[in-house]
């Protein structure tokens, strides 16, 4: 299997599978339940809505690098497939999404962080302020504001949020250390 799509809209998910198929040669299987999902190798491509990716951590780590979030989403670490695109921007953004994983290869990386912006990362993500993660790390505040603007640059991302979602999907905390 390619894709593997994981939807309670069936008339969304087959024509999401339909353009996978017709468009890229890519095989899809439909899956309205995400608790079912199973029997799939490392090469599959997930489709999933935000509530099918929040209900169930296998789409986290190690498989976080082969998901696309069906959906209206400003600001999601992951890439989204908007549904609400017209049909031209939908192609180009399904193309752009399958470019990016290779089809089948594995995801191309993000800009890589630093150790310590990491170490931030994680702190931020464990709910700590600017002046405790200076303190903790021993580091200066300003230093702190300093990897804090770099993570966000990398990781387009702005929020809180969705650095603390960025992180937990990443391994660099565990969702009960937030």
């Amino acid at each position: 299997m390619d894709a593997l799509i994981v939807d309670t809209d069936t008339l969304r998910a087959i024509g999401i599978r339909n353009l996978l198929e017709e468009q890229h040669a890519l095989s899809a299987q439909i899956v309205t339940n995400p608790a079912t999902v199973d029997g799939v190798d490392d090469s599959t491509i997930f489709f999933v809505t935000a509530e099918a990716f929040a209900s169930q951590p296998y789409y986290y780590v190690p498989r976080r690098e082969r998901v696309v979030l069906i959906g209206e989403m400003a600001a999601a670490p992951l890439p989204v497939l908007s549904p609400r695109q017209t049909e031209e921007s939908l192609l180009e953004t399904l193309d752009s999404i399958l470019t990016r994983l290779g089809g089948h290869g594995k995801a191309a990386p993000n800009a890589p962080l630093s150790e310590r912006e990491r170490s931030v990362l994680r702190l931020i993500a464990m709910g700590r302020i600017n002046k405790e993660i200076a303190s903790e790390l021993g580091i200066s505040f300003n230093t702190v504001l300093t990897h804090r603007r770099n993570i966000m640059e990398k990781l387009g991302l702005r929020s809180v949020p969705a650095l603390s979602m960025y992180a937990v999907m990443n391994g660099l905390v565990s969702q009960n250390e937030i």
